[in-house]
């Protein structure tokens, strides 16, 4: 999903990270929540979301990690169906495939 921000002239991160931005979100829910960059939609006051069959729907954030540098996005429509599944850590078993996301937040957890 293609992300587009636009930031005030006088957001704090303007001069540095500029007024509009462009990056990419995955679509993480059956229901349309998306994750992305943080720093593509910190300050925004508008976020535009478009997919691959050109349509485009107004989006919030609904959290902000700052730690782990990514946002959840909520689109004011869903504008996808595939989503990328997620999984608990006592769904996996030896041996099994997985991609993680994660902070730097000292925890440790046996797989």
């Amino acid at each position: 999903m293609a992300v587009h921000s636009l930031v005030p002239d006088d957001a704090i991160t303007a001069d540095l990270l500029g007024t509009e931005r462009h990056s990419n979100a995955v679509q993480v829910t059956g229901d349309g929540l998306l994750l992305t960059v943080g720093y593509s939609v910190m300050e925004a006051s508008e976020i535009w979301l478009t997919n691959r069959r050109g349509q485009t729907a107004e989006a919030i954030i609904l959290a902000h990690d700052y730690d782990s540098g990514i946002a959840l996005l909520k689109p004011a429509i869903a504008l996808g169906s595939a989503y990328l599944e997620t999984a608990t850590l006592d769904s996996l078993n030896g041996g099994d495939q997985m991609q993680v996301i994660a902070a730097n937040d000292k925890q440790t957890h046996p797989v």
